[in-house]
């Protein structure tokens, strides 16, 4: 299965999700969401209501299912690009996903993190990956 951000609406809405968080402005809050796949395999973001400044919530995904599609993966973003606030995936991110038993099914990619200059992929057994930098990862969508 190639990855989500082989896609391009689903790139194009992490993107967005990433401007609409207000990176390293005094207002920067998370912003995050499901990528959904129906039952012909069109692949789609529903946004989640906007979060915190250091947190979001995630709406509930019974089964792994979302307005009766599968729950693919999840992202989120980290805006804070000052310290004390961490880039990576926090402990409770990492624990988020792991203990999730809705997101536990063989199609789940795992979750993104979005940060200022690193994209990162959650695995369901807790694994972090660099998936890359954002602006070559995702910054392309500034053109498009």
């Amino acid at each position: 299965m190639s990855s989500i951000l082989d896609v391009h609406r689903v790139k194009r809405e992490l993107w967005q999700a990433w401007l609409d968080s207000k990176p390293g402005d005094p207002d920067a809050h998370e912003e995050g969401g499901f990528v959904l796949m129906d039952s012909t395999g069109i692949l789609s973001v529903e946004r989640w209501p906007r979060g915190l400044q250091a947190s979001i919530g995630v709406p509930a995904s019974p089964g792994g299912r979302r307005s009766g599609k599968l729950v693919i993966a999840t992202f989120h973003t980290h805006p804070n690009t000052e310290s004390p606030f961490k880039q990576e995936p926090t402990e409770d991110d990492v624990e988020a996903v792991r203990s999730d038993p809705d997101l536990r099914h063989r199609h789940f990619e795992g979750e993104f993190v979005i940060s200022r200059e690193r994209v990162f992929k959650i695995d369901t057994k807790g694994q972090v990956t660099v998936i890359g930098l954002t602006d070559q990862t995702l910054g392309s969508m500034r053109k498009e």
